[in-house]
């Protein structure tokens, strides 16, 4: 019999052999052998079978052969299990571990406390679950909504629940964080520094034409530079 009778591609596969009997009265004592898809296992010839050797859909069985130190008895046959894929575990979070912010900051989320038991590559998605009424926000403003680590600037205060899809590409699994977002209390206006004044002067060139009128060049050549990285 072979325990668990539905293994996971990380468990470990025991086989419980029964029956024994011995006119010697020998003690009790059996060779195994396990088989991987019809095929023997080289080296698998102990009652256990470490997970290492099997993967998703692998068909697992294996003999035990009785033996008294000098005789075999009749091999038995256990059952036929198969592997099958086990539901990675999602994990939603943020990055600094804080769930309460004011309105604009920016959130940094992290699903990487994410895992899979069979070792699968995960993949991730994320969404809201629920959010403030006058929030207008979608999982298209997620800065990259499938990435493992992803931004999001709340667009108004109040409970946002940002839930985590991870799949394995067989089955998935969803966990949620929710954000409290504080309103905007104050804000202050921007001030305006165009710089230092500056002037200049130059003579214009003016000529008389024929009908008495005078054509000046006013443009005395001078450059200003305008600057107003002081602002704030």
């Amino acid at each position: 019999l072979l325990q668990p009778n539905t293994p996971s591609a990380s468990d470990t596969l025991s086989a419980a052999a029964t029956g024994w009997s011995d006119a010697d009265g020998d003690d009790e004592n059996y060779d195994y052998q396990w088989f991987l898809n019809g095929a023997a296992i080289t080296g698998a010839n102990t009652s256990d079978l470490s997970s290492s050797y099997t993967a998703v859909g692998d068909e697992i069985y294996v003999t035990a052969t009785p033996n008294d130190g000098i005789d075999l008895g009749a091999a038995l046959t256990s059952n036929v299990v198969t592997i099958t894929n086990t539901a990675p575990v999602a994990d939603a979070a943020t990055l600094d571990g804080t769930t309460e912010v004011t309105q604009c900051d920016t959130i940094y989320l992290d699903g990487s406390g994410s895992s899979d038991p069979d070792g699968d590559a995960l993949s991730y998605q994320w969404s809201f679950a629920s959010q403030p009424s006058d929030s207008n926000l979608s999982s298209s403003d997620f800065d990259a909504e499938t990435d493992m680590q992803p931004t999001l600037v709340p667009d108004a205060a109040g409970t946002y629940s940002v839930q985590l899809a991870v799949s394995d590409g067989s089955e998935s699994d969803l966990d949620t964080v929710d954000i409290e977002v504080a309103i905007l209390t104050s804000n202050n206006d921007p001030v305006a520094d165009a710089g230092s004044d500056m002037s200049g002067s130059g003579l214009a060139l003016c000529s008389e034409d024929s009908s008495y009128g005078w054509t000046c060049a006013f443009c005395s050549g001078d450059t200003y530079v305008l600057d107003g990285s002081a602002s704030r």
